[in-house]
């Protein structure tokens, strides 16, 4: 049975989510959203509150870029690996950047408009960005930094066989990435430079609290052209909510009519897809595209009683734990081995106290 507690990071919000996963059975073991003050604080009341002293821990790459590099199949690992750091290199160069200070990793797809080629999904991240974001959690287990952007399709449960839809994930944090699954594989990602940040930092300005600020959006409604009953002007947010969602509903709708490939439907998902409605909002711009909430596929046939927003909203988190339990996309992980990872579990001990703990390496003469 394997267990992990995945941890979406961002400025001022912490989301995390414990999984567990027994063979195909996953169990949501507990989830939250925190506001903090003192990042180190925050992680280690999230810690304590779940019991994750010795829980493998997930984190998501911050500030991480996509770059698409286009090989001719024919090459084998080695000149494609050469390829598409030289290709990097000279992105680099162009940006006037420095190539040695970003760690990557990339994943390759078939690429849909010409046969002989892949297309490398190329992930960039600066390493000091990275060792930074280790160091938070370096009295804890953590086992892996990867992309929300590529993790997020954890939560769907993509099933084979013909025609099967074209998909979209319009996942809506601090900024928003939408991820493109053609064909039941990764194929895009875009990045969108508008977010929930946005909008929690106008309603902030007239509240002072974050927090209140969030609970405001949850409790927001959206106007739509067929809900007449819904009065715009009773809430005094929405012109804080609204300019911020119209600015993303409208990037993605470019997004999807500049695709070669037609996507069939979209799914919304982060922070923001708590806003009541949105869904319907996003459905009356984007027209022909069936748009609705992501919900994890572990959690669709839970019965009434559970509030699906609780779970919706933490939906990045859950998607980062699954990342850490096996699930979604290998060699992402931005997490540098280090000695102790390498070690088998009868080689390592525990000393200190909760939260304090150490790898010992035995040298063994035979």
């Amino acid at each position: 049975m394997a267990s992990c507690l995945g941890l979406y990071i961002e400025d001022n919000i912490i989301k995390y989510a414990k999984v567990t996963k027994d063979n195909d059975v996953v169990k949501l073991d507990s989830f939250g959203v925190k506001f903090y003050d003192r990042l180190n604080d925050a992680i280690e009341q999230v810690i304590e509150e779940t019991y994750s002293y010795k829980t493998p821990i997930s984190i998501n790459t911050p500030n991480e870029n996509y770059n698409y590099f286009y090989i001719f199949n024919l090459l084998n690992k080695k000149d494609m690996h050469s390829y598409i750091n030289t290709e990097f290199e000279s992105i680099c160069f162009e940006k006037e950047l420095r190539a040695d200070t970003f760690d990557t990793r990339y994943v390759l797809v078939d690429d849909l408009e010409d046969k002989e080629k892949v297309k490398a999904i190329h992930i960039s991240a600066n390493k000091g960005e990275l060792a930074k974001r280790a160091e938070l959690l370096s009295k804890y287990k953590l086992s892996c930094i990867s992309p929300i952007a590529l993790d997020i399709s954890n939560l769907l449960e993509i099933t084979k066989g013909e025609n099967l839809e074209n998909m979209a994930i319009v996942n809506i944090e601090g900024t928003t990435t939408v991820t493109s699954i053609i064909e039941q594989k990764i194929y895009e990602i875009n990045k969108i430079d508008a977010g929930i940040t946005d909008i929690l930092a106008r309603i902030n300005a007239k509240e002072n609290s974050y927090a209140k600020a969030y609970e405001i959006c949850k409790n927001s409604t959206i106007y739509t052209a067929e809900g007449k009953e819904l009065q715009y002007e009773e809430n005094a947010y929405l012109d804080d909510i609204m300019p911020t969602l119209y600015n993303i509903v409208g990037q993605v709708k470019k997004i999807l009519n500049d695709s070669l490939n037609k996507i069939d439907k979209i799914y919304i998902t982060g922070m923001a897809s708590v806003i009541n409605n949105i869904d319907i909002y996003f459905q009356e711009y984007l027209e022909d595209v069936k748009c609705e909430i992501l919900r994890p596929y572990f959690i669709r046939s839970i019965g009434s009683e559970i509030n699906i927003k609780d779970y919706i909203e933490v939906n990045s988190a859950i998607a980062l734990a699954l990342q850490g339990v096996g699930e979604g996309l290998k060699g992402i992980n931005f997490k540098k081995e280090n000695v102790g990872d390498k070690l088998p579990a009868w080689m390592t001990m525990e000393i200190g106290g909760k939260g304090k703990s150490r790898w010992w390496k035995f040298n063994w003469k035979l």
